[in-house]
C-alpha cells in the first residue's frame, strides 16, 4: 500500500529528519507506521540495494541518506545511519507481512541481526520512562518464563509461561509478574502522555499506532547505544586467524572467545536442556559434547547463516567460541538467546 509522496528535492540526513517529514505530511499513512532497525557492518546505503534489488524491489528514488523502494504494493523507506544501524520504515502488517517479507531479507547476510531489545532494556525503559518519569503507561505486554532459567519464579517455577496482558496498570503488573511468576517482557505497548501511543518488539520493531511518530526516536536511540556497546565489547575480545605453520603453507586456526557472565546457579544440566529446546526458535542446530553440573561443551551452529561456534562453560563463565570465521550477526544471535532463555542479566565482558 503507498506510504507516502516524497518531493525530490527533499533529502534528509537521519532517522527523526525522516520521521518528522511524516508527521507534518498531510497525508495519511494507511495502516500503523512500522519501523525495523538492524545492526551491520554497512558503511553507505548502497549497500542494501543489492539485497533489495535481487528480492524484486526496485528504486523509487533516493532523498540524502534514505532510499526509496517499492515491490508491488510493499513500501520501503530505507535509511542507514551511523555505526551502520539500518532502518526500514514501511506500512506493511507486522503480524505477517514484516515476518514473511522483511525480516528474512537480512537473515542470511553477513555482518546483519535485527536491533535486539533484552528482556532487562525492556525493563529499564519501563522503569526510566515509566516508573521514575512519569511520562506515561503501559498499557500492554506478552512474556515469557523459561523454568531453570535465572528468570526467578516465586509460584510453580516448574511451570513454562507465556502471558499477555492489557490494562492501564501495565507498568506495575509488570513489576508483579517478574517477581512472582518470572515472566520478562518481549514485547511492551507505551501509551505516552504527548499523545503517542507505540509498541517496541524485542525483534526490534516500533510500531507507531498513534501520535508523532518522531516521539519514538530517544526510546529508539537508547536501544541503539545498548546493541552497539555489547557489540563493540565482543568485537573487542573475539578473533579467529589461520596461523602458518611452515613453509609448506600449512595452517591451523587460532580462535579467541568473548565471554559471557551468566548466573552462578544454573548448573551444566538445566542450560543444556534450555539450549537443546530452544533451537527450533532461535533457528540453530544444538549439539552437546560434555555436560556435567560445573561444566557444558557444546557445538551451536547459526543455521540461517551457516556459522559455527563452540560453547563452553564453567560454572558462571560461558565462553563463546568461534569455529572456522566470525560474524557479528550470529554472535548477536548467542547474546539474545542467552539473554531471553538463560539469565536476562547476563553480561558480556
Amino acid at each position: 500500500m503507498a506510504l507516502i509522496q516524497i518531493p525530490d528535492d527533499v533529502t534528509f540526513s537521519s532517522l527523526k529528519e525522516v520521521l518528522s517529514f511524516i508527521d507534518g505530511s498531510e497525508e495519511r499513512i494507511s495502516r500503523t507506521l512500522q519501523i525495523i532497525g538492524f545492526l551491520t557492518s554497512y558503511d553507505k546505503v548502497d549497500d542494501t540495494f543489492t539485497i533489495l534489488l535481487k528480492n524484486g524491489y526496485t528504486s523509487k528514488g533516493r532523498h540524502g541518506i534514505m532510499a526509496h523502494f517499492g515491490k508491488g504494493d510493499e513500501e520501503l523507506l530505507v535509511i542507514l545511519a551511523e555505526e551502520g544501524i539500518l532502518y526500514l520504515i514501511t506500512n506493511l502488517r507486522k503480524t505477517d507481512q514484516i515476518p514473511e517479507h522483511i525480516l528474512p531479507l537480512f537473515k542470511g547476510e553477513k555482518d546483519v541481526y535485527h536491533l535486539y531489545v533484552s528482556p532487562s532494556m525492556m525493563m529499564d525503559l519501563a522503569a526510566s520512562f515509566i516508573g521514575q518519569e512519569k511520562r506515561g503507561r503501559i498499557t500492554h505486554f506478552s512474556g515469557r518464563y523459561v523454568p531453570g532459567s535465572r528468570k526467578r519464579s516465586r509460584i510453580r517455577p516448574e511451570i513454562k509461561r507465556n502471558a499477555q496482558y492489557s490494562g492501564e496498570d501495565g507498568y506495575e503488573t509488570l513489576k508483579e509478574w517478574a517477581s512472582y511468576y518470572g515472566i520478562y517482557p518481549n514485547i511492551v505497548t507505551f501509551s505516552m502522555f504527548n499523545d503517542t501511543s507505540f509498541r517496541i518488539d524485542s525483534r526490534g520493531i516500533f510500531s507507531v499506532y498513534h501520535g508523532e511518530c518522531a516521539n519514538v526516536v530517544p526510546f529508539i536511540d537508547l536501544i541503539v547505544r545498548s546493541n552497539i556497546m555489547i557489540k563493540d565489547r565482543i568485537e573487542k575480545t573475539t578473533s579467529y586467524e589461520q596461523v602458518k605453520l611452515d613453509d609448506k603453507n600449512r595452517t591451523v586456526g587460532v580462535e579467541h572467545p568473548w565471554k559471557m557472565d551468566i548466573a552462578s546457579s544454573l548448573d551444566g544440566y538445566a542450560i543444556n536442556a534450555i539450549l537443546r529446546e530452544s533451537s527450533e526458535e532461535w533457528k540453530t542446530s544444538y549439539l552437546s559434547r560434555i555436560v556435567d553440573e560445573g561444566f557444558l561443551l557444546a557445538d551451536l551452529i547459526d543455521e540461517c547463516k551457516m556459522v559455527k561456534t563452540e560453547l563452553r562453560i564453567r560454572n558462571n563463565k560461558l565462553n563463546i567460541y568461534p569455529s572456522s570465521k566470525i560474524d557479528m550477526g550470529t554472535n548477536m544471535k548467542i547474546y539474545d538467546l542467552i539473554t531471553s532463555n538463560l539469565d536476562v542479566r547476563a553480561e558480556v565482558r
